[in-house]
């Protein structure tokens, strides 16, 4: 698609004349590949961190054996691949021994203060004692990939792991983690918070619940140097019946307070949170909603705002999923990014989430992606992580089942990362199939400025897909979404019941910006 830039001429930073660069993306590696962090390194690009799965065969075309391997992938400001770093280790002893290839990931990172990633996952390539056994795997890298430091850290008799944990940085330059430990003969997890100093080196490991099966995922550092962390607390582990979970630790990791919601006898959870700038916290959390005789039971994502003793302020409620993944993150001016998958009840379809809130949890806007057109028939994007970028837009990264096909395995997936602007909109592609600039023409609004009624002639082409426009206030709000269809039309839009304003109409063809409008409502 050709480029098109976002220019209406507006107070709100977010719609004032900016060149963002956006693209979706995909790369294949071997059978499934993810990525389960995104980040940004200042003059750099961006870093994916994941992980891929190779899958071997033997002679009658019969999968064997799996080896997991840590992935990070270097891109530069335009989607580009630069480099990618693949680390594992077949563990011959580990083979010998268990009979089968040691398993190694990557799970989170942070740039550290001199822009050097600093990456943290779970291996099984060091020595580890059963086929269950897993050690903490740290591993610091300079922006081209040169290994600067690689430590395992393990606990006899203990699968010392991480899931879906993202990390922070503390300020010894390191890194402060959060995840479980499970015993190597009950197999029940206990939570735990573990920080380690720019060498790697253990600065606390500390046990939040230290008697109560839990996990953590989230975690945050509060103002009197401690954490606040999120995660899941088992009130029967065996049975599956969890609540979802908030502690407050002081600065070692042993609890102040903790906070279980009210439900139980399934698999409910509290995923990620974000400190604010009035200095609170909002986490993320879902519980599973099942009605009477349904097949399948979905998740309905919630937030919740708390001060720092614990009191919920305030919780919203968004969409369902058959996920129970859900990131939260606050972009700079203040507002909330919340990312997930989105899963369409009607049809049971997936998507990666987008959703953009004010300070107070009130969607802006809310935007879903159904990935890259392929030789799949069910692209699916998975969003893992989401990230907001230097330029206002956001990223996204996870993995794809577009297009990698395995002979007897069906559609397995492929690293996947998606920018997009300051709207949630792809606005610039560099090819591909996604090229509408000869398809579509956006006309002006008129009368502009509009008291009540306006026109707009738009002309698309045959089959062109899902196209809309759509209608942003001065804070980035959108507030109108109008469907279009394909030839030509005058849009007739009734704009009595708007506040008299600058707006900005948007056109929107299957997720990209292709043209922009300013609009004045005076009255």
């Amino acid at each position: 698609m050709k480029a098109v830039f976002l220019t209406a001429v507006l107070a709100c930073a977010a719609l004032s004349a900016i060149a963002q660069r956006t693209f979706e993306r995909h790369w294949t590696f071997n059978n499934w590949s993810a990525g389960e962090r995104v980040l940004e390194v200042p003059g750099s690009g961006y870093y994916t961190i994941g992980w891929n799965d190779s899958l071997s065969f033997d002679s009658l075309g019969q999968p064997q054996i799996d080896y997991f391997e840590g992935l990070v992938t270097h891109f530069d400001y335009d989607g580009n691949a630069i480099k990618a770093f693949r680390y594992g280790n077949d563990d011959t002893l580990f083979n010998r021994l268990f009979g089968g290839n040691s398993d190694d990931s990557f799970i989170t990172g942070v740039v550290d203060s001199n822009n050097r990633l600093f990456l943290a996952g779970w291996t099984q390539s060091y020595g580890v004692q059963s086929f269950y056994d897993y050690d903490f795997w740290l591993v610091k890298l300079d922006t081209n990939f040169n290994i600067i430091l690689n430590r395992n850290i393990s606990i006899p008799d203990t699968a010392y792991a991480m899931y879906n944990t993202v990390g922070i940085s503390n300020p010894q330059n390191g890194i402060t983690l959060c995840g479980y430990l499970k015993s190597l003969t009950n197999f029940i997890p206990y939570a735990h918070i573990s920080a380690f100093d720019s060498s790697g080196n253990l600065l606390f490991r500390g046990m939040p619940l230290p008697n109560e099966p839990s996990e953590l995922q989230g975690i945050v550092s509060t103002s009197d140097g401690g954490y606040l962390c999120s995660g899941v607390k088992y009130n029967n582990y065996f049975s599956g019946d969890i609540s979802p979970l908030v502690v407050k630790t002081d600065s070692i990791g042993r609890e102040v307070w903790r906070l279980v919601l009210p439900y139980s006898n399934d698999y409910h959870f509290a995923g990620d949170l974000t400190a604010t700038q009035d200095g609170n916290y909002v986490f993320t959390w879902g519980n599973v909603y099942r009605s009477p005789g349904a097949t399948n039971k979905v998740w309905m994502y919630h937030a919740s705002k708390v001060d720092e003793a614990g009191n919920i302020l305030w919780t919203r409620d968004y969409t369902y999923s058959f996920n129970s993944r859900i990131r939260i993150s606050e972009v700079p001016n203040g507002r909330l990014m919340i990312s997930g998958l989105f899963t369409d009840t009607l049809t049971f379809g997936d998507a990666a989430l987008l959703i953009l809130c004010d300070q107070d949890g009130y969607p802006l806007w809310t935007r879903t992606f159904i990935g890259e057109p392929g030789t799949s028939p069910a692209p699916m994007p998975f969003c893992m992580d989401a990230n907001f970028s230097s330029d206002g837009g956001f990223l996204l990264t996870g993995q794809t089942s577009c297009c990698n096909f395995t002979p007897n395995l069906g559609w397995t997936s492929s690293l996947w990362l998606l920018k997009t602007d300051s709207l949630g909109l792809i606005t610039q592609v560099s090819s591909g199939p996604n090229n509408y600039s000869n398809d579509m023409h956006l006309g002006f609004p008129f009368p502009n400025p509009v008291a009540d009624y306006c026109s707009i002639p738009v002309t698309l082409a045959p089959d062109i897909g899902q196209a809309q426009l759509l209608l942003f206030d001065l804070q980035g709000r959108q507030v109108a979404c109008f469907p279009l269809q394909s030839g030509f039309q005058q849009l007739q839009i009734d704009l009595s019941t708007y506040p008299a304003g600058k707006y900005l109409l948007a056109l929107s063809i299957n997720g990209f910006n292709a043209g922009a409008r300013r609009l004045v409502i005076g009255r």
